[in-house]
């Protein structure tokens, strides 16, 4: 679904306000897989299976990307998702006997973390669901936007401090996939920092939207089908963040989007990035600023102009080292 081209950072960085929802229950134990490379097949025979039973154990590892397809389907430049597989960990899975859910790809700045999925279908209860609620063409998307929320898991985290679970945002991209004998769907989602209170992992838990029927809302949501899948995920960064400011203003830009303290963004506005070299570059905020279009070099930027107001750089927020969470299996 090409329409995913038009989920604009601006729009998910901006800091919008979600619903909050209560706490659900969680009585199933989870089944959490750590995907990792294929080895050569001479080293195959001696690769051994580390079983961890107690606590989960965090270290820094390059990861790869499971399902590139579906994350090149989101992030439509080659390069980006070459340079994105190397700042990321393993990818985290998370199944039950129906479904089978695997974070693919995360894009972590100072601002903003969102993170690229793909659902898989692992029996016919699992592959109907999905078949049920894939968009495929545009004529689907045009169809269904008005209840994207419907067709995607609803993800949400429980952070210490905080009155009510945090959900996070999804209605800008409806389920892409394909149906047959392995079906699959792909999604993203994503959450403002902020709201994340500096937790540098969260737990994340599926719900159904399918579990609601007619004058039911968010608190009534059950983990339906997705009982069982939920998983650590890090909030660690793995993208540069370049500060500017103006008296008493801010301006972000990261190397895949830009944000302000303004409250929002005026479409009809550019951004212009004036270099150290003395070029510059202008920004449609309507169409240039897709994540996965490019990556800004942020060490050659030095302001930004917006509205009227020019911004000179201060510093950039170096982003961590890639991290893998190898966790218990219940």
């Amino acid at each position: 679904m090409n329409d995913s081209r038009e989920l604009k950072a601006l729009s998910l960085l901006s800091g919008i306000d979600e619903d909050m929802i209560d706490e659900a229950q969680n009585t199933e134990k989870i089944t959490l897989i750590q995907k990792t490379k294929k080895f050569p097949l001479m080293l195959a025979a001696v690769i051994t299976v580390l079983v961890v039973s107690a606590v989960s154990v965090t270290a820094a590892v390059q990861g790869y990307i499971s399902h590139r397809k579906n994350v090149e389907h989101e992030y439509t430049n080659p390069a980006f998702v070459d340079e994105l597989e190397k700042r990321q960990g393993q990818p985290i899975v998370a199944q039950n006997k129906h479904l089978r859910l695997t974070v693919d790809s995360i894009i972590s700045d100072k601002m903003y973390i969102q993170a690229t999925a793909t659902l898989e279908g692992l029996d016919e209860q699992g592959k109907e669901y999905i078949s049920k609620h894939l968009c495929l063409t545009k004529a689907d998307f045009e169809r269904l936007k008005g209840s994207a929320h419907s067709y995607l898991p609803h993800m949400v985290t429980d952070i210490d401090g905080a009155d009510q679970a945090v959900r996070f945002n999804q209605g800008a991209d409806l389920m892409y996939g394909q149906r047959g004998g392995h079906t699959e769907g792909s999604f993203t989602f994503g959450v403002a920092k902020a709201k994340l209170m500096g937790a540098q992992t969260v737990h994340v838990r599926c719900l159904d939207w399918d579990s609601i029927g007619i004058g039911q809302g968010l608190d009534d949501l059950k983990k339906g089908i997705f009982e069982g899948i939920e998983f650590d995920l890090p909030v660690q960064t793995n993208f540069d963040t370049l500060t500017l400011a103006a008296d008493t203003r801010y301006f972000y830009v990261s190397e895949v989007g830009f944000y302000n303290d303004l409250g929002g963004w005026h479409d009809d506005e550019n951004v212009v990035i004036h270099y150290s070299d003395g070029s510059e570059e202008t920004v449609d905020l309507d169409h240039s600023n897709s994540f996965g279009e490019k990556l800004f070099e942020l060490e050659k930027i030095q302001s930004v102009e917006y509205m009227g107001t020019t911004y000179i750089a201060k510093d950039i927020e170096k982003a961590e080292s890639p991290t893998a969470t190898q966790h218990p299996e219940a």
